[in-house]
């Protein structure tokens, strides 16, 4: 994860979601943040299990979302607000995404964002910003009905947490657990899909999962090793 320089007296710290101009001294220090909260991430990982939802043995497609969206994105169809600070790189303060993992095959899930949203035609997982009120768990599985037509969010683990107190912005990693690989209905905001080894992720990755990467693969692991 190396400094890049923009321009004079502007660096930033490649694969990092922030995109503010950073002087050297700065981009150093968040570089060895970054580097200590990786370290401590899996220290703790050894310590606990991540959390785990109860299994249930119930459909994960959902029956009443099952067919292609229109092209209207589902967020602007019911009034979605960027509630963001003033200049925030970020669509909101609080988000929650995920990738899914296909028992029977090991494969993880990723989509091809369309050039209708931010970082475009990068891969990435799926979600999105949560509404007013809603916690992580409500505000992705509202996101995943309408992303890809998915309902029945059963089995999960809770990955990581990415915080920028800068921009007052959360987002909430998961790993949603299924039995088999299925066809997701994909909206406006996607345009293709893979199942693949999560060793083995399609690029170029959104900015922001390639920095959750290493807790998507230590989580991914664990949940192996338990299966």
């Amino acid at each position: 994860m190396p400094i890049e320089k923009r321009h004079k007296g502007c660096y930033h710290v490649h694969n990092t979601t922030t995109k503010k101009c950073l002087t050297k001294e700065k981009a150093k220090k968040q570089l060895a943040a970054i580097e200590i909260a990786k370290h401590l991430h899996e220290a703790i990982m050894e310590m606990f299990e991540p959390y785990r939802s109860p299994l249930q043995n119930t459909s994960y497609m959902s029956t009443n979302e099952s067919q292609p969206f229109d092209d209207q994105d589902p967020g602007i169809a019911r009034g979605e607000q960027n509630d963001a600070p003033e200049n925030s790189p970020y669509w909101g303060r609080k988000a929650a995404g995920c990738l899914f993992y296909a028992k029977s095959t090991g494969n993880v899930l990723f989509g091809l964002r369309s050039g209708n949203v931010l970082e475009p035609y990068t891969w990435g997982g799926f979600g999105g910003k949560l509404d007013e009120g809603e916690t992580p768990i409500d505000g992705l599985e509202r996101e995943l009905s309408e992303e890809v037509g998915y309902g029945g969010m059963d089995d999960y683990i809770g990955v990581s947490v990415y915080e920028d107190p800068d921009n007052d912005f959360e987002y909430y990693n998961y790993l949603v657990i299924c039995e088999n690989e299925f066809e997701p209905h994909l909206n406006s905001e996607t345009d293709d899909y893979v199942w693949t080894q999560i060793d083995n992720p399609p690029e170029p990755l959104h900015p922001g999962l390639q920095e959750a990467m290493p807790y998507y693969v230590s989580a991914v692991k664990k949940l192996r090793g338990r299966l």
